[in-house]
């Protein structure tokens, strides 16, 4: 599982031309489910993201985590996190777990996030076609990866 984490002060999402749904500040939260990823890695990667410590405090040091402050969360699913770029120019999505699978952990993880009372929720759709638009705050960018039971780097 990749998660795309960023700090904004503003965003919305318009989902198959509809009405946009806006949030304040808080983050926007980029997911893409890789083949074999499993729903054990949820939990403990929605909670480290949750309690990340991104947002700065009275002194301006990042002390403090999108609950700490009441922020909002807009989570998305974007299957193209999970691309391979090693060769060529044309992404290989080989690696990209099957939809009906990623929608299962997509949604656990919704259900997860609705459970968080110090959050707000604003959710994307699963394999519609979405545009968000953004106000980065920072900008702050952060990049988490979790496959068997174990966080990694991407580089």
């Amino acid at each position: 599982m990749i998660l795309v984490i960023q700090r904004v002060s503003s965003a919305n999402i318009t989902i198959n031309r509809g009405a946009p749904k806006f949030m304040g500040q808080g983050a926007v939260w980029l997911f893409g489910v890789e083949k074999g990823d499993d729903s054990f890695d949820v939990g403990p990667l929605l909670q480290k993201a949750l309690m990340l410590r991104m947002f700065p405090s009275e002194t301006g040091r990042m002390d403090k985590s999108v609950m700490d402050i009441k922020g909002e969360v807009m989570f998305v699913s974007q299957f193209t996190l999970c691309a391979s770029l090693k060769k060529g120019s044309r992404p290989d999505f080989f690696d990209v777990e099957v939809s009906e699978r990623a929608k299962e952990v997509y949604d656990q993880c919704v259900v997860f996030l609705h459970s968080v009372p110090e959050v707000t929720l604003v959710t994307g759709e699963f394999s519609a076609h979405m545009n968000i638009d953004l106000v980065n705050d920072g900008p702050v960018t952060f990049i988490l990866r979790r496959k068997d039971g174990r966080f990694f780097d991407l580089y």
